[in-house]
């Protein structure tokens, strides 16, 4: 189950849960998903980002390219 992280422009970001069984095999990776609302109360995945849990930075450096996909595709829109 993905958690809530944050919100931008309308769209909603999400962390994918840990998986324990992938960290006990020596995985460092986590995935940040920019979902889009529906109208029926869901969310529909536009667009995933891996990201490294070891780097100090990963977190923000996922954040920031989240962002800028966003700005992106709100440009797009507005053009």
């Amino acid at each position: 189950m993905a958690h809530k992280s944050f919100s931008y422009r309308g769209y909603d970001i999400y962390l994918a849960a840990k998986q324990p069984s992938k960290a006990a095999r020596g995985g460092k990776m986590r995935t940040m998903q920019i979902c889009w609302p529906t109208i029926d109360g869901g969310r529909m995945i536009k667009k995933s980002i891996r990201y490294d849990t070891t780097d100090f930075y990963g977190y923000s450096k996922a954040s920031k390219e989240a962002m800028k996909w966003i700005d992106l595709q709100h440009d797009i829109l507005n053009d």
